[in-house]
Order: structure tokens, then sequence, then C-alpha cells
């Protein structure tokens, strides 16, 4: 990733994050799945290439959030 990526992706992950806080009160504030859920959705080992922006971005909506105690 060039410098000029990591400007626009950070800005993407800026409004991700004011996003979330705007809209937290709308999300259950306990998580709904079972301790351990997130081991079986992860690979074995580290990937062997880069994931791009959008692949570490869909895992954290679909894999990491649904995980998180939002209060």
């Amino acid at each position: 990733m060039d410098i000029e990526e990591f400007r626009v992706h950070g800005k993407e992950m800026i409004d991700i994050i004011c996003d979330y806080y705007a809209n937290v009160n709308k999300l259950p504030p306990m998580s709904k799945v079972k301790p351990g859920y997130l081991f079986k959705l992860l690979p074995r080992q580290a990937p062997e290439t880069p994931e791009s922006f959008d692949e570490i971005q869909q895992d954290m909506r679909t894999k990491i959030m649904p995980g998180i105690t939002h209060w």
C-alpha cells in the first residue's frame, strides 16, 4: 500500500468509526454470539499475501462486530 492508498483508507476508517458512534444506540448492547465463535471463522494460518482493505473491512463487519458488546 502506498502513501496515497493509506491516506484514502485512513479517511475511510475515520468515517467507519464516526458512523459506529453515531449509530451505536441502534445496536444490541450485548453480543448474541457464543464465546469462541470467532476461532472457527478465522483461518488456521496467516495469509501468505496481504488481503485488500475491502476484505479486511468485510471481515470486521461479518466476523468481529457480531462479537462486540456495545455499551
